[in-house]
């Protein structure tokens, strides 16, 4: 317990550094690759929308929400935002809805699926 404390010590002077501004020296004052790793996924998602899509399909194709009341809403019931990111994170969705519904591939995933 005591070794798992100082861990997380070590890793709240890393982010307190790295938000400082502090110059990190490869060799010298770098951080342990360790820490990088936890400090990076202690990180919020910077797509916390996709968890909510449904919801943003049911408001707007269903309920007639505009983009800007379905930010509102969800600012007030889920995750902060903003109406141009909700236009941008649904457009990015009806698309692949409907390429998927047209059978349509993008060249790029199929080369990665070719890959696999």
């Amino acid at each position: 317990m005591c070794s798992k404390f100082i861990d997380m010590f070590d890793l709240f002077g890393f982010i307190q550094a790295m938000h400082s501004g502090e110059d990190f020296e490869p060799g010298f004052n770098a951080p342990d690759p360790f820490y990088v790793l936890e400090a990076a996924q202690a990180e919020p998602s910077r797509k916390p929308l996709q968890a909510y899509m449904d919801a943003i399909v049911v408001l707007r194709d269903h309920k007639g929400f505009s983009f800007r009341e379905i930010a509102d809403w969800l600012s007030e019931n889920a995750v902060k935002t903003d109406h141009n990111t909700v236009y941008r994170e649904y457009r990015k969705h009806r698309k692949k809805v409907m390429e998927a519904e047209l059978g349509m591939v993008n060249p790029d995933e199929a080369e990665e699926t070719a890959e696999d």
